[in-house]
C-alpha cells in the first residue's frame, strides 16, 4: 500500500463525494416521487375528512404508502444485490432513508394510538434527520434550508386541530421532497 500526500487524499476524498453527488442528484427523482405522492395522500385524506369520510380517511395512506414502499424496497434490495455482486459496497446512505420508512411504517400503522398528537412529528423527524444528512454530505444548501425549515413545519402539528395534520403532511413532504427534489433534478439536467 502506497503513502499518499495530503493533496492526493483530498482528491480522493473529494471524487468520492462528487461521485456520490452525481448518484444522488440523479435519484431526485425519488425525493420528487414520494413528495408527490404524500401531498397527494395528505390532501385526499384533508377532503374526505371534510366530506364526512374522516372514518375511512386513514385507509388513502394504506393504499399509498405501503405500496409504494414496499416497491421500492423491492428495487432498492434489488439494486444493492447487483451492487454486492459486482464488489461494490450497497448505497449505505439509502439504507438510512429505507430505515427511516420503515420506522415511519411502523410509527404510522401500529404505534399510531400510542403517539396521540406526536404522531406526525415522529413519522418525519427520522426523515427530516436522514435529510439535513445527504444535504450536509453533497452540500446541497437548498437541501439543508429545506431540512431545517421542516423542523418547524413537523413540531406545529403538536399544536394544530387534527384536522388539518394532513395538510402539515403535506407541506412538509413538498418543503422537504418536492423543492429539493425539483432542484436536483434540475441540476442533473444542467449538468447533463
Amino acid at each position: 500500500m502506497e503513502n499518499l500526500s495530503t493533496n492526493e487524499s483530498f482528491k480522493i476524498i473529494e471524487s468520492v463525494m462528487e461521485i456520490r453527488r452525481r448518484k444522488y442528484e440523479q435519484n431526485g427523482i425519488w425525493l420528487l416521487f414520494w413528495g408527490i405522492l404524500i401531498a397527494v395522500a395528505g390532501i385526499a385524506q384533508f377532503i374526505m375528512i371534510k366530506m364526512g369520510m374522516g372514518r375511512n380517511s386513514g385507509l388513502v395512506w394504506l393504499f399509498t404508502m405501503v405500496p409504494a414502499f414496499f416497491g421500492a424496497f423491492i428495487i432498492s434490495y434489488l439494486k444493492a444485490k447487483k451492487q454486492i455482486k459486482k464488489q461494490k459496497s450497497p448505497d449505505k446512505l439509502g439504507l438510512l432513508w429505507m430505515f427511516a420508512g420503515l420506522l415511519a411504517m411502523l410509527n404510522g400503522f401500529i404505534f399510531q394510538k400510542y403517539l396521540g398528537h406526536s404522531f406526525t412529528l415522529m413519522i418525519w423527524l427520522p426523515f427530516i434527520m436522514v435529510s439535513l444528512a445527504y444535504a450536509l454530505i453533497i452540500n446541497n444548501k437548498i437541501w439543508l434550508l429545506m431540512g431545517v425549515l421542516s423542523i418547524p413545519i413537523a413540531y406545529t402539528s403538536l399544536f394544530v386541530e387534527g384536522i388539518y395534520i394532513p395538510l402539515i403532511n403535506s407541506l412538509i413532504s413538498i418543503t422537504l421532497m418536492v423543492i429539493v427534489g425539483v432542484d436536483l433534478n434540475l441540476k442533473h439536467r444542467k449538468n447533463v
